[in-house]
């Protein structure tokens, strides 16, 4: 049976079978090639990231070995002078044998600043086996005696930096009616903080002339005594500096008037010792 319809297995132009021939596997190795040329430089590439992670890998473990610790006799400290040598010793015994790449600085920072006499710590390592500590101790100012008859230094912020059996006289003393006994490193209640600011910040003059502070434990009562008996009353334990400057004016005023005394009647002016109050602007004497 013969068909009509040419569509079927009807031969094409043997030119074209040929040409079909001829372009098809050549196309077809060209695309293998360059898929394998692919592949093999995605291997180069995996290879060598391979390989430098296991070079950094292998220069970190080295580096975080024994071979690389901080050494005791390699740890300078400066700085400390009242520091706690035990508690500071103890932070530096942490810090020996570990790898210096490893050394956690900030927790060695927070653990020295912990210590009573430490305001500020800066701890660094150096490679391969060095560290160094920078200490910066807070200043003492005034004492105050708890009821266990021991005395108590003070900084500005009322931290306790050491308990003493004897009264240090370098510091100015804290007197009131409700002292409490702490250990180095807490702090004082806000009277007996004030207190300390206000020790820090009189001036040559009036500090020379500081016998003690009286203060309530709240803050609610401050007075300075002078060593002539005179009384300065700063009232509650704020705006401290603004009542200092009024003393300052008040006690040159008192100077003036002795000088002038003294000249008139050629002898040094007697009489009761001040009671001077600068609670307000209205200071009075």
């Amino acid at each position: 049976v013969i068909e009509d319809d040419d569509t079927g297995d009807a031969l094409k132009p043997e030119s074209e079978r040929d040409l079909r021939r001829g372009i098809e596997p050549r196309m077809r190795d060209r695309r293998i090639a360059v898929k394998r040329a692919k592949a093999k430089k995605r291997l180069v590439w995996v290879g060598l990231g391979a390989l430098v992670l296991v070079v950094l890998v292998t220069v970190l473990a080295v580096l975080g070995s024994g071979l690389f610790t901080i050494q005791a006799e390699s740890v300078r400290i400066t700085g400390a002078v009242y520091t706690d040598r035990d508690q500071l010793q103890a932070v530096v015994d942490d810090l020996v044998g570990t790898p210096t790449l490893l050394v956690d600085t900030d927790e060695a920072e927070r653990r020295i600043e912990t210590i009573a006499w430490v305001d500020t710590a800066k701890v660094s390592t150096r490679f391969p086996r060095s560290a160094t500590i920078d200490i910066r101790e807070r200043q003492a100012l005034a004492t105050y005696q708890g009821p266990d008859q021991r005395f108590r230094v003070l900084d500005r912020e009322g931290r306790v930096l050491d308990v003493l059996d004897k009264w240090p006289l370098a510091y100015l003393l804290i007197t009131g009616p409700d002292p409490v006994d702490l250990e180095p490193g807490e702090t004082a209640p806000f009277g007996y903080a004030a207190a300390a600011e206000l020790a820090k910040n009189l001036t040559p003059g009036v500090r020379g002339q500081a016998q003690r502070i009286e203060v309530t434990a709240d803050g609610s009562s401050l007075v300075l005594w002078l060593t002539d008996g005179t009384e300065v009353h700063f009232g509650e334990a704020r705006d401290l500096l603004n009542k200092l400057v009024r003393l300052e004016t008040v006690l040159d005023q008192i100077a003036l008037e002795q000088a002038q005394a003294e000249a008139e009647s050629g002898a040094a002016p007697s009489g009761p010792p001040f009671n001077i109050d600068v609670s307000t602007r209205e200071t009075t004497r």
